[in-house]
């Protein structure tokens, strides 16, 4: 009896909450775009930022050698301390074992 109680409770407390939350439920659906639109949108924001890129070189009237020299650079500068520091970390590893 006390158990058929707290069902009817809860499920009258259930259904009060679902028609409370409805409406905002059915605002965050019409207003917030699907995953598919959100990874249409940032496609196409790549497409934009590929786009503007050969006008802004053609601005500042780089050419290719020296944004590949500049692109070269800055993927040396930043992947070489991370070779360094695992190299140093496998070296280590291995005077640990060794003892």
């Amino acid at each position: 009896m006390i158990n058929a109680i707290l069902q009817g409770v809860f499920s009258l407390v259930i259904s009060l909450v679902n028609i409370i939350l409805l409406p905002i439920d059915t605002l965050i659906e019409n207003t917030l775009p699907s995953v598919a639109d959100g990874l249409y949108m940032v496609s196409e924001f790549f497409n934009w930022v590929c786009g503007t890129i050969p006008w802004a070189m053609s601005w500042f009237g780089l050419n290719d050698t020296v944004v590949g020299l500049f692109v070269g650079y800055m993927t040396f500068s930043l992947t070489a301390p991370l070779i360094v520091s695992t190299i140093k970390l496998a070296i280590k590893w291995y005077d640990k074992l060794k003892v």
